[in-house]
């Protein structure tokens, strides 16, 4: 016992050294990172990893949309079950809208990555615009989202504000989603 006892506080105090080592590199990386910073708003992403910043407001529409949504038996199939993810907002911007993801069973396609905006319509809903930027011609499909009832809608019969004209399983159809809970 005698002998372990000296062997384990150089090892201690390697391990200190270390850890002061790495608070002080993250405090240098945050002050550097600070710098940068006008406001929440401009700060990069890593300033706010490091702060544990986010920086969204709580006024903004479409915060009511971060979370977990679905649409169970959707577009009329028993067992096709399509959800959206839809990521919380980086910045307190509100025109900037949310990110989120449409995710369906693999034989139906990829994930589908959406920015989504919401407008305030005059008996308390929002129309909503799912914008895919990514898609080699880019493209928006709408919706509805109303707060009182917690519905999210989107119409993929309608493309770019016209009926979708390519005729597939999407022509006339409504996706429904219900929240499930936030991300």
């Amino acid at each position: 016992m005698a002998l372990t006892t000296p062997v384990r506080w150089p090892l201690l105090a390697t391990t200190i050294c270390l850890l002061s080592q790495m608070v002080f590199a993250t405090d240098t990386k945050l002050l550097a990172l600070d710098d940068e910073c006008a406001g929440p708003e401009d700060c990069s992403v890593d300033l706010m990893q490091l702060r544990g910043i986010k920086s969204h407001s709580t006024d903004c529409p479409a915060n009511a949309l971060v979370g977990h949504w679905i649409d169970k038996d959707a577009l009329g199939y028993k067992t096709i079950n399509i959800e959206l993810d839809v990521k919380a907002p980086m910045t307190s911007d509100c025109s900037k809208g949310v990110k989120a993801d449409i995710i369906m069973p693999s034989y139906l396609g990829p994930p589908v990555h959406y920015d989504v905006t919401l407008t305030p319509l005059e008996n308390g809903k929002f129309h909503v615009k799912y914008y895919n930027a990514q898609a080699a011609i880019p493209y928006y499909h709408e919706g509805e989202f109303d707060p009182s009832t917690n519905m999210l809608t989107e119409d993929l019969g309608h493309m770019n504000g016209q009926v979708n004209p390519d005729g597939t399983l999407e022509h006339g159809k409504v996706l429904y989603f219900e929240k499930q809970h936030p991300v």
